[in-house]
C-alpha cells in the first residue's frame, strides 16, 4: 500500500496518453483513487522513429515563458474540478526545438551526425531541468490540486523510458517492441547507428577514462593504443563496436575500449537519474514519492543504456522502478509477457515496482483512427502488430486477466494504461475492473509470500560479453520459455542475490552472467552442499560439483523441465501452459486448446476467479477445459 497523509492507498492505477479519450470518470467510479497524467516540458515527440507527433503542448515556451495549460487541462481530464484522486504525474524532460538550437553541443550525436533528443551527459541538460522542476512544483504548490500530486514519475529519452535513441540498420527501429525477435535477421557485419558522438559525450568519456585508468599509460596497455593525453580519446566507432556482435560470446578484455564506452554510456543514464530524482526529493523536503522507468536488463542490452540497475537500488530517492511487460511475440500467442528485471532484488531493497499494463484489447484502434493529427495513415511502424488487440471482447478479457494474475501473485504495483483511450471502457471490462481492483486490495491485509520454487538470476553486466543476437536467445527468449514450463518463477539480480534469499529454492538458474566470481563461486558451492539445484547457461565456466549443471546456451522448455523434475519443483502441468502461482492464487494460460490437467501440492478446493465455478482436487489434481491462450485464474478456498 501507499501511505498518503496517513491514508492507505492500493498502488494500482490508470492512466492514458490522451485523457481527453479515456475513461478516468468510470474508474473513479468503480473506486479507483490512484490516476496518472503526462506532461512534457519541451514540445519535442516521444521518439524520433515512429512519426509520432506531440501527444499534447510542452511546457517550457521558451527560456523564461512557461505555459502550464497542458497541466491544467490533463488534470482536469483525470481527477476533475473537483480534485478527487490522487496523481503519479509522469514529467517528461526531454528538451523544446529552443533547447535544441540553443544548445547543439548537448544533444545526443549518432555517428552519421544525426541529432536526437539532449544527451544524457549534458550537464546543462541536468541544470536546466532543476530550473524547469522549481517552476513546475511553484505552479502546482499555488494549484487547487497540489495536495492530490502525490508522486512524480520522471521521464526522458526514447518513449520516455530512459531508452537511448538509436536507429536500426535492419529495420527493428526499437527493440521494445519488436515483434518476433526469432525472425528478426540482424546483420553481424552491419553496426547500427548508435550513439553517443557528441562534444558533451566526449568530453565525459574522456574524464571517465582518467578516473579510472590515472595514467594513458595504463589505458593504452588495456586498449592497445597509443593516446598521448586522455583530452584525445575519441568515442569508439559503429564498426568497433559491432565486433561484439561477431560472435557469440566475446572477451571483454579484447573489446575494453567499447566495453568501457559502454560502462560510462551506462552510469550516466543512472546518474542522471539519481540526480534528478534526488532533485525532486529536495524541493519537496522528501515529502512526495519519486521514481522512474528502467532496468530492462531482461530486455535491452547495454547499447540502450539500463545496465545500472544495480547501482539505483540503493538510491534513497527514488521509490520506485516502472516498465511494461515484455513485448514478446507482439503479445499474441500464449507465452509469458514476462518481466523485464530483478523484481525480487528490488522488493527487498524497498523499492515498489509499478508494471505497466498496456494490454490491447477488441476496443483498441490504431492511433491514427483515433487522433489522425497524431500520426500520418500508412505509417509502418504504427500499423505493427503490436499496436493491435484481439478480436473479440471475450479473448480482451483473457488477456486482462492474464496480466492482473501475473501482478496480483507476484506482488507488484500497476496501472492499466489505455494509450489512446477507451480501451476498456466496455460494461464487460469495467465490472472485470472493479472486481480485480477489489481482489488486489483484499489480497494487501495478507503477508505476500512467493509461491516460486525457481530463482532466475539476471546479471546486468551479461551483454557486455556477448552479441545482440545471443542476448535475444540466450536472455530475452529464455526469459520468454522459462514462462512456459509450468512452475512459476522469481527474479534477482546476481549482484545482491544472497544465500538467504536464494536458500528458500530447489533451482537457481544464472542466465550467461559475463563472469562466475570468487564470491559467486562460493554462493553456488554452498547453495549445492544444501541440496540446491544450480544451472548456469549461456556458456562454460568451469564450475563443477553436485548439483551444479552448465548449458552453453540456451534451454529448451523440455530440458528446463527435466532440470525441475531433478531439483523437486512441482509442475503444475504437463505443456508448455504458462502459470503462476502463490498459496492464495492460481493461474494458468493454455498454449492449446482442450483438457488441461492441473496438478496441485495438496488436496483443496479452487474458485473461478470470472465464473465463480468450484473445482476441487483428487490426488493433488482437478481439470478444466480451456481454449487456447484463454487465462483462468482461481483462488484457494482451503488447504493452503
Amino acid at each position: 500500500m501507499l501511505e498518503i497523509d496517513g491514508k492507505e492507498v492500493p498502488p494500482i492505477a490508470y492512466m492514458s496518453y490522451l485523457p481527453e479519450k479515456a475513461d478516468y470518470d468510470k474508474f473513479a467510479e468503480i473506486g479507483y483513487e490512484l490516476f496518472s497524467v503526462c506532461i512534457n516540458m519541451g514540445d519535442r515527440p516521444i521518439n524520433y522513429t515512429s512519426g509520432i507527433r506531440p501527444f499534447y503542448d510542452g511546457i517550457w515556451k521558451s527560456r523564461d515563458v512557461y505555459d502550464f495549460t497542458p497541466l491544467d487541462d490533463a488534470m482536469n481530464a483525470s481527477i476533475g474540478k473537483d480534485a478527487k484522486g490522487y496523481v503519479l504525474l509522469r514529467v517528461n524532460a526531454n528538451v523544446p526545438e529552443w533547447w535544441e538550437k540553443e544548445n547543439p553541443d548537448e544533444m545526443t550525436m549518432l555517428e552519421d551526425g544525426r541529432i536526437m533528443m539532449q544527451s544524457v551527459f549534458s550537464e546543462k541538460w541536468i541544470k536546466d531541468v532543476k530550473t524547469f522542476f522549481d517552476k513546475l512544483k511553484e505552479y502546482i504548490d499555488a494549484s487547487e490540486y497540489r495536495d492530490n500530486v502525490v508522486a512524480w514519475q520522471i521521464a526522458a529519452m526514447n518513449t520516455q523510458e530512459w531508452i537511448a535513441p538509436t536507429t536500426s540498420n535492419n529495420d527493428v527501429v526499437s527493440l521494445q517492441f519488436a515483434t518476433d525477435r526469432s525472425k528478426i535477421k540482424i546483420s553481424a557485419a552491419m553496426p547500427d547507428n548508435e550513439p553517443d558522438f557528441s562534444v558533451c559525450a566526449k568530453s565525459a568519456f574522456s574524464a571517465w577514462c582518467e578516473k579510472k585508468y590515472v595514467t594513458t599509460e595504463r589505458l593504452n596497455s588495456a586498449w592497445k593504443t597509443k593516446y598521448r593525453r586522455f583530452s584525445e580519446i575519441v568515442i569508439p566507432s559503429g564498426e568497433k563496436r559491432n565486433i561484439i556482435n561477431k560472435s557469440d560470446v566475446s572477451d571483454v578484455a579484447d573489446n575494453a575500449e567499447t566495453t568501457d564506452y559502454y560502462h560510462c554510456f551506462n552510469e550516466a543514464f543512472a546518474t542522471a537519474i539519481k540526480r534528478l530524482t534526488g532533485y525532486v526529493k529536495e524541493i519537496y523536503d522528501n515529502d512526495i514519492l519519486v521514481g522512474a522507468f528502467y532496468g530492462y536488463i531482461g530486455e535491452l542490452p547495454c547499447r540502450d543504456g539500463h545496465c545500472e540497475i544495480d547501482a539505483l537500488l540503493d538510491c534513497k530517492s527514488i521509490d520506485f522502478f516502472a516498465s511494461p511487460f515484455s513485448y514478446v511475440e507482439s503479445r499474441k500467442t500464449p507465452v509469458d509477457w514476462f518481466y523485464h528485471s530483478g523484481m525480487q532484488s528490488c522488493a527487498a531493497a524497498g523499492k515498489l515496482w509499478f508494471l505497466e499494463a498496456d494490454v490491447r484489447t477488441d476496443r483498441t484502434r490504431i492511433l491514427h483512427e483515433v487522433a489522425p493529427s497524431l500520426i500520418d495513415a500508412g505509417n509502418k511502424y504504427m500499423d505493427a502488430p503490436v499496436w493491435y488487440g484481439p478480436d473479440t471482447e471475450e479473448e480482451s478479457v483473457w488477456n486482462i486477466v492474464r496480466a492482473f494474475s501475473k501482478i496480483l501473485i507476484s506482488g507488484n504495483a500497476f496501472w492499466w494504461f489505455d494509450l489512446w483511450g477507451g480501451w476498456y471502457g466496455s460494461p464487460r471490462v469495467m465490472e472485470l475492473m472493479r472486481k480485480m481492483r477489489e481482489e488486489y486490495v483484499a489480497q494487501q491485509e495478507s503477508e505476500f509470500k512467493s509461491g516460486s520454487e525457481v530463482a532466475v538470476i539476471l546479471d546486468s553486466q551479461a551483454s557486455y560479453g556477448i552479441s545482440r543476437m545471443y542476448f535475444d536467445r540466450t536472455v530475452f527468449d529464455q526469459l520468454a520459455k522459462l514462462g512456459s514450463t509450468g512452475a512459476p518463477y522469481d527474479l534477482y539480480f546476481k549482484s545482491t542475490a544472497t544465500q538467504a534469499q536464494l536458500s528458500a529454492y530447489k533451482i537457481i538458474i544464472y542466465l550467461v552472467p559475463l563472469e562466475i566470481c570468487v564470491k559467486d563461486r562460493k554462493l553456488i558451492r554452498d547453495l549445492a552442499a544444501d541440496g540446491k539445484c544450480v544451472l548456469l547457461t549461456g556458456k562454460e565456466y568451469g564450475v563443477t560439483g553436485n548439483n551444479v549443471y552448465n548449458e552453453t546456451d540456451a534451454v529448451s522448455v523440455l530440458t528446463l523441465r527435466d532440470y525441475y523434475r531433478t531439483a523437486g519443483v512441482h509442475l503444475y502441468t504437463e505443456a508448455h501452459n504458462v502459470v503462476y502461482a502463490n498459496d492464495m492464487y492460481l493461474c494458468v494460460t493454455a498454449s492449446e486448446s482442450g483438457e488441461k490437467v492441473i496438478s496441485l501440492k495438496q488436496d483443496c478446493a479452487l474458485q473461478s476467479f470470472l465464473t465463480g465455478e468450484i473445482y476441487r482436487t483428487e490426488n493433488g489434481k482437478f481439470t478444466v477445459m480451456l481454449k487456447r491462450n484463454q487465462s483462468e485464474l482461481f483462488k484457494y478456498l482451503q488447504g493452503k
